[in-house]
This record gives structure tokens, sequence and C-alpha cells, in this order.
């Protein structure tokens, strides 16, 4: 990092070292089927896999603009290419939209789709306590209770 660093950033390291040391500890259902790595200020890349599938190993990239005070860009990307126009490095079922997004409440393309969301209380963006935990938690969630199977 920049000898500045901007809140975002700095928030965001925090929370990132927050979240591993509890991934080490173990203290949340799921965790040993993921790990995240912080690759630039403001970059996550996470690789994670579905509780009933953890062979499926899928790797999803979380872009903020300003942490934590909007949703991430959420996308999954073929490794070895690094693409992120590749159906097949998208999971299929609940709400993954290859290539397109997710339609939830916890990214950035999901309140682009659902702009009606931004002023929903029940929907809207939430920034309190440990942002980068919550997308982990949600899109870990997601995948184990919605997915369907590798796209095409």
């Amino acid at each position: 990092m920049s000898a500045t660093c901007s809140f975002s950033e700095l928030a965001l390291q925090e929370d990132f070292e927050e979240v591993e040391v509890l991934r080490r500890g173990e203290s949340w259902d799921g965790a040993d089927r993921w790990s995240a790595s912080l690759v630039s200020t403001l970059e996550v890349r996470v690789e994670l896999a579905p509780a009933f599938h953890p062979d499926h190993v899928f790797h999803a990239r979380l872009v903020w603009d300003r942490y934590p005070d909007s949703p991430p860009s959420l996308v999954f990307f073929d490794p070895q290419s690094g693409s992120k126009d590749e159906p097949r490095a998208w999971p299929t079922g609940g709400p993954f939209r290859p290539v397109t997004g997710l339609c939830v409440n916890y990214t950035r393309e999901g309140f682009a789709m659902h702009p009606e969301w931004v002023n929903d209380a029940r929907l809207r963006w939430q920034t309190g306590g440990n942002v980068l935990l919550k997308v982990l938690r949600f899109l870990q969630d997601d995948l184990d209770t919605g997915y369907s199977g590798r796209h095409q």
C-alpha cells in the first residue's frame, strides 16, 4: 500500500485482517471451504466451494469503489486466464447470473439491476460491522443453498 492510505483502504485492510483471524480460528460453519486474498487496496479475491460439492471450486473477485460505503462489484473469474467473461467460471442456481452478476443486495451489480433497493429499508446497503465478513458469509450461504452446478 502507498504511504498515504485512504479511509476506504485502511478500513478494508482492518476488516480483512479480522476476517483472516476469524477464518483461521474456524469460528463459523463453512470457514474451511474458502480462502481470501487482499490483492490490491480495494480488491479481495476469494476461492470458495459449495457445502455439498467441495470439489467444485470457484474464484470470485470483490472490488469496492468506497469501502464500506458502497457494495462491491462481485464477479467470478477463470483462474488460468483471469477472464471474468468466462461462463464456466460461474456457478448456477439461486441468485447467480453467469457473467451479468448476482441478483443480491450485497453487490454493485444487484443494485444496478434493482435501483429500488436503495430506498428499501429491508434491502438497502448496510455499512455497519465488518462489511467484508458480511459479504463473504452471504456469498458462501448463497453458494451453499442455491448452487445447482457449474455454468456450461
